[in-house]
């Protein structure tokens, strides 16, 4: 137990220093002042300084997703007609574009599958924290299909992660195609189309 407080505490001061120094100036030496740990400690739980960050990164990936904002969940579970979803479909999908909270969240979560991907540093985790995520924004669209607001073949779960892409995804794009409000207006209709039962498109 005392290994396990002794690595999150480390983990947390790294957190920390990503969010101010950035990986380039990162340095083992901070954390250990900060954590009030040798660093010995860090290289016994995190082996190197590319471990510690790449742990870190993924600590803080996981963090951004505990504190996405769960009132579209509710506010989803409050809908009572098919077009009161829809548009908060789409206001959810313009909320993650246009929110600077959002957008700085997004890059550090495509900075974090991107390393994972490169090094395979953690890439078990990042897939596991994404799948769960997933699978939480999948249980919105059964809900509402259980209420009849959306297609009943909808597979929800592949939807999730569609979703998931099309808004992490616009971080990618931002630089080629800076036009947000053309891309909202074509994301959305993308949104919603598999959404649409068959007898109502």
């Amino acid at each position: 137990m005392e290994q396990l407080s002794t690595r999150q505490l480390i983990l947390e001061h790294a957190v920390l220093q990503l969010d101010t120094a950035g990986s380039e100036a990162f340095r083992i030496d901070d954390v250990c002042a900060e954590a009030f740990v040798s660093k010995s400690s860090i290289y016994h739980f995190f082996g190197s300084r590319a471990g510690l960050i790449a742990a870190a990164e993924c600590e803080r990936y996981k963090a951004s997703f505990l504190a996405e904002d769960r009132d579209p969940v509710a506010a989803a579970d409050g809908c009572t007609n098919r077009n009161e979803f829809m548009a908060l479909v789409l206001a959810q999908i313009e909320r993650s574009v246009l929110d600077p909270v959002n957008e700085r969240v997004r890059k550090q979560r495509v900075a974090v599958i991107a390393r994972a991907i490169e090094t395979g540093d953690a890439r078990d985790e990042v897939a596991a924290t994404q799948a769960a995520f997933i699978h939480e924004l999948a249980v919105v669209f059964e809900r509402a299909q259980e209420k009849g607001f959306v297609n009943p073949t909808l597979d929800c779960h592949a939807y999730a992660a569609f979703m998931h892409t099309l808004t992490l995804g616009r971080t990618l794009t931002a630089g080629g195609f800076a036009d947000t409000a053309r891309w909202l207006e074509v994301a959305g209709a993308a949104a919603v189309a598999p959404l649409t039962s068959p007898d109502r498109a």
